[in-house]
């Protein structure tokens, strides 16, 4: 519950609009969900393949060097 709850504290954070009460009793409620599923209902902020993860971390790999 700990690692759920931090989850939705950090969803809530970066997506202003979401409550933790309205996300934990709708589309947040613990069932798995499709990559698509969780993107539309904005719970990530992007889709891709793992080429794309390993892009990313090292873009932010080389911000974070700098």
């Amino acid at each position: 519950m700990k690692t759920y709850d931090k989850f939705l504290g950090h969803r809530r954070e970066r997506k202003e609009i979401f409550q933790p009460d309205l996300l934990r009793n709708t589309i947040a409620d613990g069932r798995i969900l499709s990559g698509k599923d969780a993107f539309e209902n904005k719970l990530i902020d992007g889709l891709g393949e793992l080429d794309d993860a390993f892009a990313k971390a090292e873009t932010i790999g080389k911000c974070a060097g700098s």
